[in-house]
């Protein structure tokens, strides 16, 4: 192998000599000047980080105007609201439906919702809507338990229009007689709804209310 010059060799010696000085130099004034944002910065802030749960819109909508504004658009933002006002689509005018021997009236109280059907002996009575759940193409509805739970109605609001077969009342499980005391039926055709609604505290229902079961 052919020897290098020694004047090259000094050469090159020198040159990695003077690079390391300048990067010498450039990370001391680095380090200088991050020692001295820190001081000017102040103590250090430690973060404790809180256990997950549910902040509600309003800590988004400052940092996402855009998505927040297609989400109050879309069937999403209704998906779950108290029951009042325009956000009760069925009729709760005395309306009635019969289903399998019995029969549930839709009617208002004091400007709210309620709903007379068979409770957990059996005998009709009258429990408060508290939620309606959807709006499109029907929409189901949360009845409320003095114990702070909830279940939803096995009969539902068809909101298509009349031309298309809805703005009626119909039944959930047409097919099926069920009654207080059967196996659970939630979780057979409306696992939609318990996903959107694992906040509360559900009842899991047979077909009559029972708001003195767990």
């Amino acid at each position: 192998m052919a020897s290098i010059p020694i004047g090259l060799r000094k050469a090159a010696i020198a040159a990695s000599l003077a690079i390391a000085a300048i990067a010498a130099i450039a990370l001391g004034s680095n380090i200088g000047e991050i020692a001295r944002d820190t001081a000017q910065a102040g103590p250090v802030q430690v973060v404790t980080e809180r256990p997950a749960g549910y902040v509600g819109r309003e800590a988004c909508a400052a940092c996402h105007p855009d998505q927040t504004r297609r989400w109050q658009d879309s069937h999403h933002a209704k998906s779950m609201q108290p029951a009042e006002g325009a956000a009760v689509l069925g009729r709760f005018d005395g309306a009635q439906l019969a289903v399998h021997g019995r029969t549930t009236t839709f009617f208002s109280r004091d400007g709210r919702p309620w709903v007379r059907t068979e409770g957990s002996d059996g005998t009709p009575q009258d429990f408060p809507i508290a939620y309606t759940f959807g709006v499109h193409p029907l929409q189901q509805y949360l009845v409320a338990f003095p114990d702070g739970r909830f279940q939803p109605l096995p009969l539902a609001w068809d909101a298509r229009p009349a031309a298309q077969g809805g703005q009626r009342w119909y039944s959930l499980y047409p097919d099926e007689a069920i009654r207080p005391g059967d196996p659970p039926a939630l979780d057979r055709k409306e696992p939609d709804l318990e996903l959107h609604v694992r906040r509360l505290p559900f009842h899991r229902p047979a077909q009559g209310l029972r708001p003195g079961r767990r």
